[in-house]
């Protein structure tokens, strides 16, 4: 919260969490549809978020290796125009959220992402930061918390975020 707080000079209204995961049983099955046997693990990726007055969104990262983002209008919308990968994911993640709640792409956001899922590890780096940001995006357009969701809108969330990340070209099963 302190480093969404550095660089937008407010508090953020929310923190999303999603954790990593390894498949225990079906490595690469998943996305295409079989069943596997995952299990999270205690690495997450965080997305903090907050409304903006304008359409615009911003997204930033705690890592400095990460350079931020800015786009409005379509290219806020826009995964695959992106010329910042890892950028990327979160818009995938706001896409997602699109495709469950109309008040999600309405407004601009301030996005700040975090976590320690490592990459490349086979521990669904992607997949975390992709339904972390279906949940913050989700979360704030709902004036609501991840927690308070139902259980037939957590099933819409997981297929939108597995749709989603495929927007970016991975497989990932969401």
């Amino acid at each position: 919260k302190s480093h969404y707080e550095d660089i937008y000079g407010v508090s953020c209204e929310l923190v999303a969490v999603a954790p990593g995961r390894v498949n225990l049983i079906g490595e690469h099955i998943d996305y295409s549809g079989f069943d596997v046997l995952p299990m999270a693990i205690d690495r997450v990726s965080c997305v903090a978020i907050g409304f903006r007055t304008d359409d615009e969104v911003h997204v930033a990262n705690i890592e400095p290796a990460f350079p931020s983002w800015r786009g409005s209008g379509s290219a806020a919308y826009s995964v695959s125009s992106c010329e910042i990968p890892w950028v990327r994911f979160v818009l995938a993640g706001r896409r997602g959220a699109g495709m469950v709640s109309e008040g999600a792409l309405r407004r601009g956001a301030n996005v700040m992402v975090g976590g320690n899922v490592p990459q490349g590890a086979g521990l669904s780096s992607s997949s975390s930061l992709v339904c972390a940001s279906v949940l913050a995006h989700v979360a704030l357009a709902d004036g609501s918390d991840s927690f308070s969701l139902d259980h037939a809108k957590r099933g819409e969330l997981a297929v939108a975020a597995a749709r989603c990340e495929r927007l970016v070209g991975t497989e990932g099963g969401g």
